[in-house]
């Protein structure tokens, strides 16, 4: 059964987290797939460059693995990643 269905269902951000914090690549690459098309709006329309914009989401989720190999306690997956966006969007610009 593919990782990202359990049971016939999605898992939750917390369930892809903890998975992502034991090491579980798969988990990090099925958060990337939930949030990347929307984390790419923000980015893009905060720098209003389509390069730019891809290179803030490869940050986000550099920094989103390197939280994971450090098992950071992220309560709020969506939250952390859009703030996240938000900020490296406005340093890039």
């Amino acid at each position: 059964m593919p990782l990202s269905k359990q049971k016939g269902k999605d898992l939750s951000d917390k369930e892809y987290w903890k998975k992502c914090c034991q090491g579980d690549e798969q988990a990090l690459f099925c958060i990337h797939e939930r949030y990347r098309i929307q984390l790419f709006g923000i980015a893009y329309a905060m720098t209003k460059k389509r390069e730019l914009a891809q290179q803030v989401l490869q940050e986000v989720f550099a920094h989103l693995y390197q939280k994971s190999q450090e098992k950071y306690p992220i309560k709020n997956i969506k939250s952390f990643l859009t703030d996240l966006t938000k900020t490296l969007s406005n340093r890039a610009i």
